[in-house]
């Protein structure tokens, strides 16, 4: 109900606000059982409702236009996408996360790396400094621009005289170069 009245009243025109409170209320719990047979998890689902209410808001002219079947079907699907992008950002964010259950990592100090992964990390970054070594200077310069003095994709496309959504593709083919690179050295 907070993604309703969040959302409805940030639409201006009094019409569209009533609209939108008419499909919120005939909607609500459709999404809501759409958005839990994704996400298994009632916190997360009421989030993606409000996910999918604010997305909905937002598309209040292409509302206006559907009825009946139609205008169920999009709500339903706009929920359905709010869920799954909702369901992929857990799942990255859950991706690196380590349980204090797991007893070596429970005896490291906080902030400290295991020496063996230290020896490792350092192992990677030779072979990775080795790696670029054999790529062209101007690729090397576009990584250092990258990396090492941090630039945007509009600074790099700047100093090299490209557009800037050639910095992109230009960094795509060097990663590919130096996954070549590397796997060559036996890196995997």
């Amino acid at each position: 109900m907070l993604a309703f009245i969040a959302s409805a009243w940030t639409i201006h025109r009094p019409e569209d606000r009533s609209l939108f409170q008419q499909i919120y209320i005939d909607n609500e719990l459709l999404m809501f059982k759409k958005a839990m047979s994704i996400l298994h998890d009632e916190n997360e689902a009421l989030c993606a409702v409000s996910d999918a209410s604010l997305r909905l808001m937002r598309r209040i002219s292409t509302l206006r236009e559907l009825q009946g079947p139609s205008l169920q079907r999009y709500v339903i699907i706009t929920t359905e996408h709010a869920a799954i992008d909702r369901l992929r950002k857990i799942k990255r964010d859950n991706e690196y996360v380590f349980t204090a259950e797991d007893e070596r990592m429970a005896r490291i100090p906080s902030g400290e790396e295991p020496v063996d992964e230290q020896i490792i990390r350092a192992g990677e970054k030779q072979m990775l400094a080795q790696a670029i070594s054999r790529l062209p200077k101007r690729e090397q310069w576009v990584l250092s621009m990258r990396y090492d003095e941090e630039l945007t994709y509009r600074e790099i496309a700047q100093r090299i005289g490209v557009k800037t959504g050639s910095v992109g593709v230009i960094l795509d083919r060097i990663y590919k170069r130096l996954r070549t690179i590397l796997e060559e050295e036996g890196f995997r």
